[in-house]
């Protein structure tokens, strides 16, 4: 789903050229071949896979089945977040700042869920927000 545009796929790349310890022509390399590969075997998986459609709605779906399984409960967990919560969350803070999780949350009742995880198990140590 990151991968589903090229200008996607570039939003990705400047991230992970960034992010890394690259020289310039090695960045630059990355960053064009790499969105450009990339959004080349998204299209790919995609046909694959069967999937019929626009690949948010596939996306947005499985938020959906997600918040459903939820009934009405802060976290899948109850009261605090489970591995369950952990995994889900994992998933999705791989891609905070991406267009792809502005879409979700603009597009599903993820965003409420997803934001008390990040509070309760607090900022990472590591990861480097995408601006």
């Amino acid at each position: 789903n990151i991968y589903r545009s090229v200008e996607e796929s570039f939003e990705t790349f400047d991230y992970i050229s960034d992010q890394g310890n690259f020289g310039f022509f090695a960045r630059e390399a990355a960053r064009y071949g790499g969105a450009g590969i990339m959004y080349v075997v998204s299209k790919n998986i995609k046909k694959k896979r069967d999937l019929p459609g626009e690949e948010r709605a596939h996306l947005y779906e499985a938020a959906k089945l997600w918040m459903d399984g939820m009934n009405g409960m802060d976290f899948h967990g109850g009261k605090k977040p489970d591995l369950a919560d952990l995994s889900v969350y994992g998933v999705i803070r791989a891609v905070e700042g991406f267009q792809s999780f502005k879409d979700m949350l603009a597009n599903t009742n993820i965003g409420p869920w997803y934001f008390r995880v990040k509070e309760a198990i607090g900022t990472s140590a590591r990861t480097n927000p995408v601006v």
